[in-house]
């Protein structure tokens, strides 16, 4: 029972915020709707006490002891809950994105529909929670414990799901899109009518799991254990697994369309698969239809490309140094990615990069002779000592593009496009190999010193005759 009478409670909401009520016995007190914004509650006895609709935003509530309290509709904006019991709490309707929940018992609570988006609850004791349509986007639980939680029309995109237990978690019709689960025990889960399109399950225990009529497409299965798993109906295609991976009996992974990236992918086709954050180096990829990949950060180095369709792909950040895109086809193709794009080494020789994004892409040493880069992007790209002779760069942007010691002999640069900043090979002239300065035009900068020079002459004129009528008036 709390140590504070009504009177009590009433006087001290009644104070200027934020309320300092640190260890204070609060348990089973009615504060309904109370504004408790900031406060601190570090730990306070909250047990069986009224919080319903009650206003948290910011307070710390750490290592305090909330068994069967009432926080429906609460908002508990920013909270931090670190080690906090909240064994068997109402948090129904509850509002705790970015709340800090790390190391908190949250174990048979009830959190329907809570928003935790973004909110931290790694290492959290969830078991037998009931998270029925609860809004978990971007949330962070590496090691939290769901064993037996109700997750169903739960919204966990891009949630991080590392290591995480959820053995015999019911997560029917819930949507993981992105989310990584690698690690993380599924066993004996329902996974019925899931969304599970781009997850990372690298290494994830799938054993006797039901994903009958999940939607896998693209998903990582590295490594992973789906023995005796239910896949009736699932959509497995485009789905990336290893020899490592065990499936289940009378199943054919690539009759599904599904690709051992183990094997050789030579003529493959790939074509909208997400390859983002994936280690595909040194893959034979030679002829494969990778058009409108996403391969974001992906590391290609050296990868055999030769002759690969990429048109539309989306490869910023990528690692292609080493890779062998001789011949390959980069239509429209980004690649950009500053330093983060590795393509030292590469061979882009005849490649098809008309109309691709390179801005910013370091081509340092990279053979382009020959390749078809009419209208492409590379403005503030580093080809310092790149191949580029027999290259097609005609309306190319090469504003603040570094060109020094490149080997230009050759290349068509007719209507390309440079700026003051764009560094050429010594004794280049660039004006006479067609390309246009379109900062500071000839033309342009002859006309404006020619009337300034203009103009300063009559006004001397005017004034020496204006000096000599004064003279004049007074002799």
């Amino acid at each position: 029972m709390s140590q504070f009478t009504n009177n009590d409670l009433y006087e001290l909401l009644n104070r200027p915020p934020p309320l300092w009520l640190s260890g204070a016995d609060l348990s089973e007190a009615n504060l309904q709707g109370a504004g408790l914004n900031g406060a601190n509650l570090y730990g306070t006895n909250l047990n069986g006490t009224n919080l319903y609709c009650a206003h948290l935003n910011g307070a710390n509530l750490n290592g305090a002891s909330l068994i069967c309290v009432n926080l429906r509709g609460a908002n508990l904006d920013d909270a931090t809950l670190q080690g906090a019991t909240l064994q068997g709490a109402n948090l129904h309707d509850a509002i705790l994105s970015r709340a800090n929940l790390q190391d908190a018992n949250l174990q048979d609570a009830y959190l329907i529909n809570a928003d935790l988006s973004r909110a931290n609850l790694s290492d959290a004791t969830l078991q037998g929670a009931d998270l029925q349509g609860a809004d978990l986007r971007g949330s962070y639980l590496l090691g939290a414990n769901l064993s037996g939680a109700d997750l169903s029309s739960a919204i966990l995109q891009g949630a991080n799901l590392q290591g995480v237990d959820l053995s015999r978690a019911n997560l029917q019709g819930a949507s993981l899109q992105r989310a990584d689960l690698s690690d993380a025990d599924l066993s004996r889960a329902n996974l019925h009518d899931t969304d599970l399109s781009r997850v990372n399950m690298i290494d994830a225990n799938l054993s006797d799991t039901k994903l009958c009529k999940a939607n896998m497409r693209d998903a990582q299965l590295g490594g992973a254990n789906l023995c005796d798993a239910d896949l009736s109906g699932t959509d497995l295609s485009g789905v990336q697994y290893n020899d490592e991976t065990i499936w289940p009996k009378r199943i054919d992974p690539k009759a599904a369309g599904s690709i051992n990236i183990d094997t050789d992918l030579e003529g493959a086709v790939l074509r909208d698969v997400y390859l983002s954050d994936r280690d595909l180096s040194g893959t034979n990829l030679q002829g494969a239809d990778l058009r409108d990949v996403w391969a974001i950060g992906t590391d290609l180095g050296g990868t055999n490309l030769q002759g690969a369709d990429l048109r539309g792909s989306y490869l910023p950040g990528a690692n292609l140094s080493g890779a062998d895109l001789s011949g390959a086809d980069l239509q429209g193709a980004n690649l950009s990615g500053g330093e983060r794009l590795g393509l030292g080494g590469a061979d882009l020789s005849n490649a098809n990069l008309q109309g691709s994004n390179l801005r910013s892409t370091h081509l340092s040493g990279v053979d382009l002779s020959g390749a078809n880069l009419q209208g492409a992007d590379l403005e503030g790209s580093y080809l310092s000592d790149a191949n580029l002779s027999g290259a097609d760069l005609q309306r190319a942007d090469l504003s603040s593009a570094n060109l020094w010691d490149a080997g230009l002999i050759g290349a068509d640069l007719e209507g390309a496009k440079y700026n003051n900043e764009t560094s050429w090979p010594d004794g280049f002239d660039p004006n006479a190999a067609g390309a246009i300065n379109t900062l500071t035009p000839s033309g342009a900068v002859k006309t404006t010193s020619t009337c300034a020079t203009m103009t300063t002459s009559i006004f001397i004129a005017l004034v020496g005759a204006i000096t000599l009528a004064v003279l004049a008036l007074f002799a």
